[in-house]
């Protein structure tokens, strides 16, 4: 019989157990951490020697096992070859399986008590996972070689094949009885699995009262899944009594073909089993920052601890080496009193639920008096504000230690000082851009200035929006209108001036004022708006003719276009106004009077006679002045 065995302590070496018995001891743990429970993915793996082979009869390399930095996962496997000449090697074979990660931890030296010494305590209740590749090369005959494992007196299971047909074997588990001695097949499975095949084996130890109690099979199951499936078969007897798990490793009981195992792993959960990736104790400080100046007076360390799984129960901190406080809820932080000024060092060690413990990088500050911070918050940048506005310019200021006093300027114009909070100074603001600033100064001395806060000083604006320069107005009447605009603040009037005389005001919008009985010939025009701080402005000119207006007319009655029958007598209608009096109405016939009216609303009569004719009205007014209306045309 072949093995390949991690066993107890003291135990190294090669034994021999008949003609074709070897059995190759690996040391495994020391007792040193046995009530310490499981925490996290244990991986017993890639395991790297002196010697390339341990060949029959030659004893193992000294030396421990060491942890694998390069390749994680996949630098090495342990194959079982067969007894008759064969050789057991630690190789490189690298086992894949889908989606199982190949970089993680691998087994670490002999001593650490917190590999090896997790798989030697059995937990009072709860599951222990270990999970396995395995490849078989050949037909063995049958559930008489596979993966053990055992306590330390030898009793426990092996993981083996029930022949099937061919390449195919139904994964069984062999009760074990002493090391290498096998009982009773206790559980097979219904399923068959193809053994040259690289199959993912879990195997739930299931403990209750320190004790297994049952031990579930998972055939294949989904890489990096974080729950587990139900299981490919339960065997709750039979195995004898086993608590911890101690031995494992690899029997070939014929020599008739290759065995090989890889990915071995144990772990507190399924997922962690399967691959959910494992994160150490890992601390660092988050601020300050490195070379960082913090306060004399006070500052803050925070760190950022994590674990998984399980949980970080404290962080202590340390400045300059010397522990000054600690922190056990998260975030995790402290705060450092009364520093001397000068270089501080700053480190935290975080210790998690199994005991373990990491130190962070260190964190170099300067210790000194700070600055106080200072911001300007009212107004907000970029405001406008009416001319004349008293304006309260706010600042707020912080300092490590003690704000004496805000200074307030305007375009760098001192303009009021403040020594209480809320902190203020008043300004009335002037016409144009303005640049804002607050100064603040602590009990030490140091100050500090705000950021600028640009702010406009604004007045009205107006215009005149009829009449328009150049136009004609009648010398009887016409409507002046001016649109101000003011922001902030509201328009209050708007004076009205006909070369350059005052002649009326409008306070309420739209602001307009009507120019009666003007002198015929040239006037300017100009409006003058005045807002609710007194500001005024003044509009552009607008020059003007006023004159005796020509009527307006236009013939209403018929449409143009229209088809009028012969002989029938059409009532021509038309609208005439004027800027005074319109005195008449003629109406014509293709050119020809058919008729006059002096009262409105102005008609003549016609009868159609056949044919197309241009209809037309003309408007005379008190004047003497007249205006012709556009043709209708209509047809007969």
């Amino acid at each position: 019989m072949n093995a390949l065995l991690c066993n107890q302590p003291n135990k190294t070496g090669l034994r021999r157990f008949g003609s074709f018995q070897l059995l190759l001891v690996l040391t495994a743990l020391f007792a040193l951490s046995a009530t310490k429970t499981l925490a996290t993915l244990i991986a017993y793996d890639s395991f790297n020697y002196s010697g390339a082979q341990v060949n029959n009869g030659t004893a193992v390399p000294s030396g421990a096992p060491t942890q694998t930095t390069s390749g994680g996962w996949t630098a090495g496997n342990w194959q079982c070859a067969p007894a008759a000449g064969g050789a057991l090697t630690l190789n490189a074979f690298g086992l894949a399986y889908p989606s199982l990660p190949t970089v993680n931890k691998s087994i670490s030296t002999l001593g650490a008590n917190y590999l090896y010494s997790r798989i030697a305590g059995a937990p009072t209740a709860g599951s222990v996972w270990v999970s396995v590749l395995f490849k078989q090369t050949g037909d063995i005959g049958g559930n008489r070689a596979g993966v053990i494992l055992e306590n330390s007196s030898g009793t426990g299971v092996m993981l083996a094949y029930q022949q099937f047909s061919g390449t195919q074997g139904k994964p069984c588990l062999m009760a074990m009885t002493g090391t290498i001695s096998q009982g009773a097949q206790i559980g097979t499975s219904t399923t068959a699995q193809t053994y040259l095949n690289t199959n993912l084996y879990v195997l739930e130890f299931v403990y209750t009262g320190g004790v297994v109690s049952s031990i579930k099979v998972y055939s294949n199951p989904t890489a990096g899944q974080p729950t587990a499936p139900s299981p490919d078969f339960t065997v709750s007897s039979g195995f004898g009594t086993i608590g911890a798990l101690v031995n494992f490793g690899m029997i070939n009981s014929v020599g008739a073909a290759n065995m090989t195992m890889d990915e071995f792993r144990v772990a507190d959960s399924f997922a962690d089993a399967v691959g959910v990736s494992l994160i150490p104790v890992n601390v660092s400080i988050s601020s300050p920052t490195n070379t960082q100046t913090v306060s004399v007076y006070n500052y803050t360390i925070n760190a950022t601890a994590i674990v998984v799984p399980g949980t970080i129960t404290n962080v202590d901190f340390y400045v300059d080496a010397a522990l000054v406080g600690s922190d056990a809820t998260s975030p995790f932080s402290y705060v450092v009193s009364g520093a001397t000024a000068g270089t501080h060092t700053l480190q935290a060690v975080a210790t998690d639920s199994g005991g373990i413990m990491a130190t962070s990088s260190v964190v170099n500050v300067t210790a000194a008096n700070l600055p106080p911070s200072v911001t300007v918050t009212n107004p907000a940048n970029a405001s406008q504000i009416l001319v004349g506005t008293s304006v309260s310019i706010g600042a707020s200021a912080t300092d490590d230690s003690t704000v004496t006093n805000v200074n307030f300027y305007v375009d760098g114009g001192f303009v009021g000082s403040d020594n209480t909070s809320p902190y203020a100074a008043s300004w009335t603001a002037t016409v144009g851009a303005h640049a804002l600033t607050a100064v603040a100064f602590d009990n030490d001395g140091a100050s500090k200035t705000s950021a600028v806060v640009n702010v406009t000083g604004t007045l009205p604006s107006v215009s005149i929006s009829s009449p328009t320069n150049t136009q004609a107005v009648s010398i009887y009447n016409y409507t002046v209108t001016a649109n101000p605009t003011v922001t902030p603040g509201t328009i209050t009037n708007v004076d009205f001036y006909t070369d350059a005389a005052f002649i009326g005001n409008d306070t309420t919008a739209p602001f307009s004022f009507v120019v009666s009985g003007a002198a015929a010939g040239a006037h300017t025009l100009q409006a003058v708006a005045w807002d609710s701080n007194g500001n005024s402005a003044t509009s552009s000119v607008i020059n003007v003719t006023a004159a005796n207006l020509s009527p307006s007319v236009t013939v209403t009655n018929p449409a143009n276009a229209t088809q009028i029958l012969v002989g029938s007598i059409v009532s021509i209608g038309a609208l005439a106004t004027d800027d005074n009096l319109v005195t008449n109405v003629d109406f014509y016939v293709d050119g020809g009077l058919v008729g006059s009216d002096n009262t409105s609303p102005y008609a003549a009569s016609w009868t159609a006679t056949v044919g197309a004719h241009a209809l037309t009205a003309v408007a005379f007014d008190n004047d003497g002045a007249s205006k012709t209306s556009a043709v209708v045309s209509v047809t007969g």
